[in-house]
């Protein structure tokens, strides 16, 4: 479960098997998915040459979803488009030597039969999102991965928010006296 070489755009594919399992799957695969057979979840790296063009001639994803899903800059958001869902995420940055309050992005595509995640760095929720799957208690569909992601950054922010209401609490009282 680890993911494929930073230059190219696919870091990782599953097949979600609907049952809270999934399949690892080849990331040079094609983009193609046939419909009915299940949940395709591909996650990529936004900073990839061939990123953008993955997005429009290998996904087919609609251009002001691409345009968003690229953006140099972004505010968590959610956007619905046609039978899309746009959404961008944040979580704490755990990367060694990161600072946590430097927020990590995620950008997520998501449609009935298919979810697409780009990230410029590392998110460790991804990795527990792959755990699960590989372990048989992951996300059944789009819906279910959208809730469980979203717990599993609250998840991992919850330890840093508290740290910094703590540090805030020591300041008041430190200027109370």
């Amino acid at each position: 479960m680890t993911d494929a070489p930073p230059d190219r755009p696919v870091l990782s594919a599953w097949h979600l098997a609907g049952t809270g399992g999934g399949v690892e799957l080849d990331p040079a695969m094609p983009a193609s998915w046939p419909a009915g057979d299940g949940t395709l979840w591909l996650h990529l790296n936004r900073a990839a040459s061939g990123a953008r063009e993955y997005l429009t001639a290998g996904l087919s994803l609609p251009d002001a979803a691409v345009e968003a899903l690229m953006a140099p800059e972004s505010r968590p958001r959610l956007m619905r488009h046609g039978e899309g869902l746009l959404v961008n995420l944040r979580g704490v940055n755990l990367s060694p030597g990161a600072d946590p309050e430097d927020m990590v992005g995620l950008r997520i595509w998501l449609e009935r039969d298919r979810i697409v995640t780009l990230r410029l760095r590392k998110v460790y929720s991804i990795d527990d999102m792959r755990a699960g799957l590989a372990a048989g208690h992951g996300p059944r569909d789009p819906g279910d991965f959208l809730v469980m992601l979203a717990g599993r950054l609250v998840e991992r922010m919850t330890p840093v928010i508290v740290g910094l209401g703590d540090a805030v609490d020591v300041i008041e009282d430190e200027l109370a006296e």
